[in-house]
């Protein structure tokens, strides 16, 4: 389902960006026109994103629940830091 959202979304980008930009190509004739289109409908491409509903978030929880690992980290950090 991913995949799916991720290609309408680029599609979406794509026209965003292309239409305008073909258009000015089209009815001017003229690059004065069309670069400063493309970069302003490039500017409101790169603003569509996906809604933050959508986003699956994971969580790693195969950890340990103690701190040792990271009281002895820093120990030997401390040590090695510390030493002359």
């Amino acid at each position: 389902m991913s995949h799916l959202v991720n290609f309408r979304l680029a599609t979406l980008k794509a026209a965003v960006v292309l239409i305008p930009s073909y258009s000015a190509a089209y009815f001017t004739d003229k690059m004065v026109w069309v670069v400063p289109t493309l970069a302003a409908a490039g500017f409101f491409a790169a603003n569509i994103k996906i809604a933050e509903e959508t986003t699956i978030r994971r969580v790693d929880e195969d950890g340990d629940t103690d701190d040792e690992g990271d009281e002895a980290a820093i120990v030997e950090f401390g040590e090695i830091s510390g030493g002359s």
